[in-house]
């Protein structure tokens, strides 16, 4: 029987080339994301069982319409990678772009995740990978307050979640992908430049794929990326929150 991967997200970046990973691994996908061009396009392009639709994630009639797709498709996959950031103080960002950010990137995933949980249960194997950021393991972001602390919420709740479905005996494995800068459209619509190069979106998918068939709650790419986010643990929560303060105004 054919295995089905949903990906959200799926029209740039992280999203496009984990479709591509799974494509070649023989998965039939259902990819949602903003773009219908970019999305028939790509579509078209992986060689296998391919479906598309635009869902707008911020919304959450869409963010219902999509969770009932998923109760009717049951797929063996979620991958929850729609998201987005904005840089900034948080007094001055603007009201509604704000809500959207909170919306899309934890309203929604929860969302998406807890219908997969439910849709998944009575699988021999299924897995959901969460897609974070490293931001996600730092104890504050100013500057890009929102964006770091919805990461933080998908970390913690992709763990606590993980837990229960162990407990449960679900045969679900759930993830959280972390990747630090990537070349993604990303910067664009945040409004930022990242003081370190970003990685290729192609290697942060393939890294993301192998943890996340092998299980790992946490997949972190790259040393330098997890030495951070060690080292973030081992000074004062105030202090380093100074430190990656001085980091941020440089991305402005």
């Amino acid at each position: 029987m054919e295995k089905l991967a949903l990906i959200t997200g799926a029209s740039s970046g992280i999203g496009e080339e984990i479709a591509k990973e799974l494509g070649q691994r023989g998965y039939s996908l259902f990819l949602t994301g903003r773009n219908e061009m970019r999305l028939e396009e790509l579509g078209r392009s992986l060689g296998v069982q391919t479906e598309w639709q635009c869902f707008d994630l911020s919304c959450t009639e869409d963010i219902n319409r999509l969770a009932d797709v998923m109760d009717a498709r049951k797929p063996d996959v979620l991958i929850n990678n729609a998201g987005f950031g904005l840089f900034g103080d948080l007094m001055d960002a603007d009201r509604g772009a704000t809500q959207s950010l909170v919306t899309v990137n934890c309203l929604a995933l929860t969302t998406l995740m807890q219908a997969a949980m439910r849709a998944m249960r009575d699988k021999q194997e299924a897995y959901i990978l969460n897609v974070a950021s490293v931001a996600g393991l730092l104890p504050a972001g100013p500057h890009m307050a929102s964006y770091y602390a919805s990461k933080a919420y998908v970390t913690s709740l992709t763990l606590g979640a993980r837990q229960e479905a162990r407990e449960r005996r679900l045969p679900v494995s759930i993830s959280a992908l972390c990747p630090g800068p990537v070349n993604t459209r990303f910067n664009e619509r945040a409004g930022v430049r990242f003081a370190l190069p970003g990685k290729d979106p192609a290697s942060i998918a393939r890294v993301a794929v192998e943890g996340l068939f092998k299980g790992r709650p946490l997949i972190v790419p790259g040393s330098l990326i997890g030495a951070s986010a060690c080292l973030s643990h081992l000074l004062p929560r105030t202090l380093y929150t100074k430190l990656i303060s001085g980091q941020q105004r440089k991305k402005g």
